[in-house]
């Protein structure tokens, strides 16, 4: 349900709605007359390029006449989210009369709706409701996938869903018009919802509107889905929600762990790549192993360098806008939170007690009979001891694979919380050590 806090704004999510009457208007338009208005609009393309809707038309209607020109909408790769699909379900007559406003701008008879393969059964329902949808001569092709920008052509023309809807509705209500957003808020706040948002919003005033505002003891702020861009919440009241890879906004609170969240978001980018660019496929696998050896305790030193090396590479060498925006939350949130990522990954310790590196490996003292098996198994010479006395674990040299515990035959060596004491911090020999109460 949107909760609309505005006068007028630019959808009704009306299901039963099959006319835009948006379209209607603007066909009584030339191209020239349409491209006028959408400029002094200024209205931008929605989603990771925000571009001028304008100068994207004046370049596709300076190509040669012999040049093919296509008109392809969808979701920018990266952008499949809820807020977006939720438009494309309940909207059809504003984005596909935009598509058809924006192919009168610019000559085009044609053009492709990309439909994201999680939402495959949407194809045959807009397929059928196209049919009572009058396009004034329009076709739209309806595919399953990605757009694939390698093959989109230098005067092709790429829409995003959202600023189809944009267009048609501003022809609806012309000078009453407002550029809008619809945005979902969710995680730390008040009330979490989905609100359709003026232009130029900052994010604060956005959370308030809504979702009533942040609950207490905030962390952070995330803009664009789990791989976009983090904030801190003494910027939110600076910052304008903009070039953001999806319409969501995420609240993390201070018992939250930013590493884990990275790692959640890598990995569910790594499973979303197509794999046909080598920095985006092999990069996101070394970044969804690093982090998630980081939640681990399973770092080495060098690895806080090399994430940050490896998620710079894939933003920069990747050809989409999924690559590009894949690892822009590890990036940032490495700028904000370094101190927890090298506690992470230098001390093997999570500062909220949440990922599993917050449990450490230990002897326990009053059972280690002092036999060396744990020693030859250890591959980083983490453990110190002789026959005879305790052995003892060097929590900054583990890397918590668990080789000592399945290897000890007596089972002294345990997962153990927190830095709890089990085992003498000295050579003491065997049966000399007493558990503490």
């Amino acid at each position: 349900m949107i909760n609309e806090f505005k006068p007028i704004l630019m959808r009704n999510f009306n299901t039963n709605n099959l006319e835009s009457e948006g379209l209607y208007k603007a066909m009584s338009l030339s191209s020239q007359e349409i491209i006028a208005r959408i400029e002094k609009l200024q209205l931008k393309e929605c989603g990771v390029y925000s571009e001028s809707v304008a100068d994207k038309w004046k370049k596709v209607i300076s190509a040669p006449n012999n040049e093919e020109k296509k008109l392809i909408t969808g979701f920018n790769n990266i952008d499949n989210s809820y807020v977006s699909i939720c438009l494309l379900e309940n909207d059809p007559a504003n984005v596909l009369g935009g598509m058809a406003i924006a192919g009168r701008a610019v000559d085009v008879l044609k053009g492709i709706l990309y439909i994201p393969e999680e939402k495959a059964n949407l194809k045959k329902v807009l397929e059928n409701k196209i049919k009572e949808i009058e396009l004034y001569g329009f076709e739209v092709e309806f595919a399953i996938g990605k757009i694939d920008v390698r093959q989109v052509e230098e005067y092709d023309l790429m829409h995003h869903v959202d600023t189809m809807a944009s267009i048609a509705a501003y022809f609806d209500v012309e000078e009453e018009y407002i550029p809008s957003r619809i945005i979902s808020v969710t995680g730390a706040v008040n009330k979490p919802g989905i609100g359709e948002i003026p232009e130029n919003t900052n994010v604060r005033a956005i959370v308030e509107e809504v979702s009533g505002g942040f609950e207490d003891e905030i962390q952070a702020i995330v803009l664009g889905g789990q791989s976009g861009r983090c904030l801190a919440e003494s910027e939110a009241e600076k910052t304008i929600f903009e070039n953001s890879s999806t319409n969501e906004i995420i609240v993390l609170n201070k018992k939250e762990c930013i590493v884990d969240f990275a790692k959640q978001g890598i990995t569910k980018m790594y499973e979303g790549t197509c794999g046909k660019c080598t920095f985006c496929r092999e990069g996101l696998y070394q970044l969804k192993q690093m982090i998630s050896d980081a939640t681990e305790g399973k770092s080495k030193a060098e690895d806080f360098e090399l994430i940050e090396a490896i998620a710079s590479e894939v933003s920069e060498e990747t050809l989409c806008s999924y690559g590009q925006k894949s690892t822009e939350f590890v990036k940032t949130s490495m700028q904000l939170f370094k101190a927890n990522y090298e506690s992470h990954i230098k001390r093997k310790k999570c500062p909220v007690d949440l990922c599993g590196n917050s449990q450490n490996i230990a002897i326990k003292g009053d059972v280690c009979d002092g036999c060396g098996e744990c020693m030859d198994v250890c591959e980083f010479d983490a453990i110190e001891g002789k026959s005879g006395y305790i052995h003892m674990i060097d929590e900054f040299d583990c890397t918590k694979c668990g080789k000592c515990i399945d290897i000890c035959p007596v089972s002294a060596i345990v997962k153990i919380s927190g830095n709890k004491s089990i085992g003498p911090d000295k050579l003491t020999r065997v049966g000399r050590w007493k558990k503490r109460r």
